[in-house]
């Protein structure tokens, strides 16, 4: 499992992934800081990667496209930091594993997740 970490997460979460074994990497090593959402999907589909965020948006995004990946976990939690719900995240993670690679929308909230396969009908 790879997981690139969208602008509107703190880059802590990379080192959080990989003591956990997942490997994981910030927008913001390898793209501009105002890279469109597209672009983002667009580079993380090419590359294998499992896209973390807040923003609403990439669900959007899948829905109108079609698009069979990359998978997207959506934080719906207010406080998103690692020593605050990164066990939460890790476990999803690990509980829809199979899914996150044939492609899905994972959204976890404070007491709730919801997984939806790709591509949406």
């Amino acid at each position: 499992m790879k997981i690139l970490l969208d602008m509107n997460l703190p880059r802590k979460w990379e080192a959080y992934f990989r003591d956990h074994g997942i490997e994981a990497l910030h927008w913001s090593t390898i793209g501009p800081n105002d890279a469109t959402d597209v672009k983002i999907l667009e580079f993380a589909a090419r590359e294998g990667y499992a896209i973390f965020t807040r923003d609403l948006d990439f669900g959007y995004l899948l829905a109108n496209s079609g698009a069979a990946l990359p998978s997207v976990i959506l934080a719906r939690m207010q406080d998103i930091r690692p020593d605050q719900i990164g066990a939460t995240i890790v476990s999803a993670i690990d509980r829809f594993a199979g899914e996150l690679d044939s492609g899905c929308l994972l959204s976890i909230g404070e007491n709730k997740q919801r997984v939806r396969i790709l591509p949406f009908r």
